[in-house]
């Protein structure tokens, strides 16, 4: 019996506990990147880790096992559009070891949020759990990085010929959040070109790629026009370059932000105001809202597609002066919007009232 011992003892600790030389290891993309991760403590099966469509559009991720092994039942993606998509996974990830990748349905999709439902390996300590994603689009490669002081206006990133030729740039934000008004390119013969932007972009989160004019062109330096930021400091911002040569589409500029309309905010009562917009102004792939002058109250919004079909925007809560929402995209990806019905008020101060600004991403 003694002798027999060992060998059970090893036969049940293989069926309990998730063994590295059995685990299948799928063969990771050498362009996942870490997008979020979260710890998981004991007890928790259920966990929202939070991605955001600022982050931009992937074509797949996968999960991470970082410290301790964790049993993952099921992967539910919620996209930016409200749609979703669940993948049932039902295995052991061992310490390290990654999830099979899972390809999200259709080219690039941007990711509000990501729901696991797991159970760690029993221990009174925590779990690190990580998202890593397969950003879509072409690959870039770095071409400076610059230090500015934040209260600046214009940030001029040189290039020069000995960088090669490009035909498309991209910015990326270091160190903290960062407000794009515009891209200026000087090109080595001098002539310019002007790209608005008219995005923030969060630590680490990279503009789409902006498509510059000519297939393979020289550049002299870049202009960045941005928006101060609070408070006083350096931050940095990274230049990044698809040359004449790089794979991959190229997403060019054919979208913009337009006013839709703007209304003065009540200061003791909720407005409800509806801002008309029609098919004479074109398709929409997102909207977004900004507050003037004073923060805003909102308490929820719908918007009526030219079709009659109407979808109920979740914004609720206070909007600071000068900030807007993220982007929220539109079911359908381009729609016609025959109008936006908007609820909100000016927050309570001794100063006066604000001003609601509601914009359009038009599709040109």
């Amino acid at each position: 019996m003694l002798r027999l011992f060992p060998l059970m003892a090893f036969l049940v600790l293989s069926v309990l506990v998730p063994n590295q030389a059995f685990a299948r290891h799928p063969e990771p993309r050498a362009n996942l990147e870490v997008i979020n991760g979260i710890d998981v403590g004991p007890g928790q099966e259920r966990i929202n880790v939070p991605v955001g469509v600022r982050k931009g559009r992937f074509r797949a991720i996968a999960v991470l096992s970082n410290h301790r092994p964790v049993f993952l039942r099921e992967i539910t993606i919620r996209f930016g559009n409200g749609q979703r998509q669940a993948v049932r996974i039902d295995r052991w990830l061992d310490e390290g070891e990654l999830s099979k990748i899972i390809d999200l349905r259709g080219e690039r999709r941007k990711i509000k949020s990501i729901v696991l439902q797991l159970r760690p390996w029993r221990s009174r300590r925590t779990t690190r759990v990580q998202i890593l994603a397969d950003r879509a689009g072409p690959p870039l490669e770095v071409i400076n990085t610059v230090r500015f002081n934040t209260g600046e206006r214009r940030v001029v990133i040189p290039v020069g010929r000995q960088e090669g030729r490009f035909r498309g740039l991209a910015l990326r934000a270091l160190d903290r959040s960062l407000r794009l008004r515009e891209v200026e390119v000087v090109y080595g013969n001098g002539k310019r070109q002007y790209l608005r932007v008219g995005q923030r972009l969060d630590v680490n989160d990279t503009t789409e790629v902006l498509k510059l004019r000519g297939e393979r062109r020289f550049i002299r330096r870049v202009i960045v026009h941005t928006r101060p930021l609070r408070g006083r400091g350096r931050a940095r911002i990274q230049l990044l370059g698809l040359s004449s040569g790089g794979p991959g589409p190229v997403v060019p500029v054919k979208e913009k932000w337009v006013l839709l309309g703007s209304q003065r905010a009540g200061l003791f009562k909720k407005d409800h105001d509806v801002f008309y917009v029609g098919k004479q102004k074109g398709r929409f792939r997102a909207i977004r809202v900004t507050a003037k002058k004073h923060d805003i109250r909102m308490y929820g919004m719908k918007i009526i597609y030219g079709n009659g079909y109407v979808e109920e925007v979740g914004t609720r809560g206070i909007l600071e002066d000068g900030r807007s929402t993220s982007p929220y995209d539109l079911k359908g990806s381009d729609r016609y919007i025959e109008s936006i019905h908007f609820q909100y008020k000016t927050r309570l101060n001794f100063k006066g009232t604000g001003f609601v600004e509601v914009w359009g991403l038009k599709v040109q």
